[in-house]
């Protein structure tokens, strides 16, 4: 079974998505990463809070919000 994570944004628009992870910790993580790189720098116009969502081929789940 792959895991994998989704960030969404405002009106539950999709901004990144990445699949084929073995586990949910390794989809998690990978979620707080991407979230992370969006937040520096270099993407400094990011203004909306971001959902991680993980999930496996069964359903997803809502696992955290971003705080600005």
């Amino acid at each position: 079974m792959a895991w994998w994570y989704e960030l969404r944004g405002e009106e539950n628009r999709l901004v990144a998505m990445w699949r084929g992870f073995a586990t949910e910790r390794e989809a998690q993580e990978a979620a707080d990463r991407a979230k992370r790189m969006m937040r520096s720098p270099a993407y400094s116009r990011q203004i909306e809070d971001l959902t991680i969502v993980t999930g496996t081929d069964e359903k997803p789940k809502a696992k955290a919000k971003a705080a600005h």
